[in-house]
């Protein structure tokens, strides 16, 4: 008889145990827009210095192959970005590393000759 109950009490604490439990559902980060300046561009470690606005301390971001460069709704390449262009990106903000561009807009004035 004890054996029964003991089953018994089993099954009812591992019911109880999966019901209890709250489900938790992770996310990726959502991309920050921003608006600024670009103040130096590296190629190399594939870095962009980028300055927001005055008062704001400028700070460094990284890229990847999957992230996207457009200038005039045309897609381009990372050198094509010149200093001082005025730009807007779009960032993952990672906790142990630089934040990330997932895409970098920009226009340029074509003068009409």
């Amino acid at each position: 008889m004890k054996t029964a109950s003991r089953r018994i009490s089993l099954l009812l604490v591992v019911v109880a145990a999966c019901f209890s439990t709250d489900v938790a559902w992770a996310r990726l980060p959502r991309p920050i827009k921003s608006t600024g300046l670009v103040l130096a561009i590296d190629l190399d470690t594939r870095t962009l210095l980028f300055k927001v606005a005055k008062g704001k301390k400028p700070f460094l971001l990284d890229w990847n192959q999957q992230t996207e460069f457009s200038v005039n709704g045309q897609a381009t390449s990372a050198t094509a970005l010149k200093q001082g262009t005025s730009i807007e990106i779009f960032y993952k903000d990672l906790t142990f590393h630089h934040p990330l561009l997932t895409k970098v807009v920009w226009k340029e004035i074509i003068e009409a000759k």
